[in-house]
């Protein structure tokens, strides 16, 4: 959710998600249809899943339970879902981005969800061509991977999103 002055931290919760991520917007967000939306004073947030260009059941699963989960909070529906998380807001400036050193096949060592430890390999770039290990890449913190990226990689890519162990 972007922190605009307007965000709602208390109704992001009803998603039942495991963390809320307060984004400091940059300039260019403030073009986009979710920063004018609160700016106008509509509750608008966005739901992410912990893995792009594939497609994880598991994570799709938590993104429509996480959304039937916020209507039967409103009244809306009726849903019983499951909520087994502990909440947490988190500032998007703690979040760790990992960038791609090299282009490649992206082998996912963790994956989304997981914790890691600092200097723990979590992925290894491969070469296309012979598969030989290009580029390893380990976790700078202790905390959990947010976000992982495509199988297909290309350089200075974020890759990975950790949420330092004392964010959480």
């Amino acid at each position: 959710m972007m922190k605009t002055g307007y965000e709602d931290t208390k109704t992001a919760l009803e998603f039942g998600l495991p963390s809320v991520i307060l984004h400091t917007p940059r300039s260019f967000d403030t073009t986009t249809l979710n920063y004018n939306w609160q700016i106008w004073g509509v509750k608008a947030f966005s739901l992410y899943t912990t893995t792009t260009e594939t497609i994880d059941p598991s994570s799709s699963k938590q993104a429509v339970d996480a959304i039937l989960n916020f209507l039967s909070k409103e009244g809306i529906i009726r849903f019983t879902g499951k909520e087994e998380y502990i909440y947490r807001i988190i500032q998007s400036k703690d979040i760790i981005s990992l960038r791609s050193g090299k282009a490649g096949f992206l082998e996912i060592l963790k994956q989304g969800g997981e914790y890691v430890e600092k200097g723990e390999p979590i992925a290894r770039i491969l070469d296309t061509y012979s598969a030989h290990v290009l580029y390893e890449i380990t976790s700078p913190v202790d905390g959990t991977i947010g976000f992982s990226s495509s199988p297909l990689i290309h350089e200075n890519t974020t890759i990975f999103k950790i949420i330092k162990d004392e964010d959480i």
